[in-house]
């Protein structure tokens, strides 16, 4: 299952490459920009899942449940698409209502000690999907403009 993604990522990325070397025209523009999409969508949660287990210094299933992971990797995604979107049609006010949203759903979690911790990853790994989502649609942003 590992080994599909990660060709996946290696064929994307060199056509990736190819295409913003190679075409200039503006329906390679917008290969490019999806590309990118497909990038941060298949991307986007092994970074999330790297920076909470470094920044916890515990194992993956000690931070959730196989259950919490899935749902936040269903969440992630069409996060990830929401915030792609916004950034490449510069709704960045938008931005700041979408993480509001989360941020406000996940205070009214907070109770006790542990679930204070769960809620604190749960914003962590949504600071670094909305980071890591920005990012890419910037990249996305500066290869339309430069093409």
């Amino acid at each position: 299952m590992k080994n599909w993604k990660s060709i996946a990522k290696f064929l994307i990325s060199i056509l990736l490459i190819v295409s913003i070397i190679v075409f200039t025209t503006e329906a390679c523009k917008i290969i490019a920009q999806l590309l990118i999409l497909i990038l941060l969508i298949l991307t986007s949660g092994d970074v999330v899942r790297l920076a909470l287990t470094l920044s916890s210094h515990k194992p993956l299933k000690d931070i959730a449940s196989e259950n919490e992971w899935d749902t936040g990797f269903l969440v992630g995604k069409c996060e990830n698409i929401l915030l792609f979107i916004l950034v490449i049609y510069n709704a960045f006010t938008a931005l700041s209502i979408v993480f509001a949203a989360k941020t406000i759903v996940r205070i009214e979690d907070l109770g006790s000690d542990e679930e204070d911790k769960k809620s604190l990853f749960y914003l962590a790994g949504t600071f670094v999907n909305v980071t890591y989502s920005i990012l890419l649609a910037l990249l996305a942003k500066h290869i339309l403009y430069f093409l």
